[in-house]
């Protein structure tokens, strides 16, 4: 076994390591967090909760049903598939409205319309907040639009690699681990540096550009893990 074979072993058993620390940590956190969300979420909504019952109360109960219930049908709907929070919580808004309008309409409350709308996204918070602690991982759910992710978990490497790739190849004794794996450049009788075989110039700068590569997925993973805390 080379020293090429011992450094691919090597870095392939840190980043699945690496990976398998990031979903258990991502998994225990996620449980913890989304019962801080819960409990803050509750505060928030029972303040709206003692600020209607003031005027009337059958607004707040309309509300609560209505969110709970179309929270439920929409993410049913949606089965396995990954969805959007925002967009989720603003197909959600427009069923509530509409459920609720009769009733603010022969309110009191039907100008106050400012208090209304945010009792109706903190409870639309909560029930999302609920389905998630219900549904655990069986509900795909993400906060980040397709090409935000396309652009940092795709593009990003890819072009990371690519760049150190380019320069591993042209600069082959300034980035290690490949620079490890370039020869001692002959001399030539005049005293000037002779020509440098190819093949161990592409395999610096494809050592230099999976490693890099990788090493910037794997700094991304762990900044959106960190953001989500």
């Amino acid at each position: 076994m080379n020293i090429l074979e011992l450094w691919a072993i090597k870095i392939n058993l840190i980043v699945l390591i690496f990976i398998s620390s990031l979903i258990w940590i991502r998994r225990i956190s996620g449980f913890r967090r989304v019962s801080r969300r819960l409990s803050t979420r509750f505060k928030r909504v029972n303040q709206y909760k003692r600020r209607i019952a003031k005027t009337d109360p059958k607004i707040y109960d309309a509300i609560y049903r209505s969110s709970h219930k179309s929270m439920k049908i929409v993410l049913d709907r949606k089965g396995s598939q990954w969805v959007n929070d925002k967009k989720i919580k603003k197909q959600v808004k427009k069923k509530v409205a509409i459920d609720i309008e009769k009733i603010i309409q022969t309110s009191p409350m039907r100008d106050m319309r400012s208090l209304i709308n945010k009792t109706l996204d903190e409870m639309i918070d909560l029930a999302l907040l609920k389905e998630v602690k219900e549904r655990g991982t069986r509900l795909k759910i993400t906060s980040s639009s397709p090409f935000g992710i396309i652009f940092w978990r795709i593009i990003i490497p890819i072009a990371t690699a690519g760049i150190v790739g380019w320069i591993s190849f042209t600069l082959p004794d300034l980035i290690p681990p490949g620079s490890l794996f370039i020869p001692s450049i002959p001399q030539l009788p005049t005293g000037a540096p002779g020509p440098i075989d190819p093949v161990p110039l592409i395999r610096s700068a494809i050592i230099n550009g999976a490693i890099y590569g990788i090493g910037t997925l794997l700094v991304v993973r762990l900044v959106a893990q960190l953001k989500r805390r």
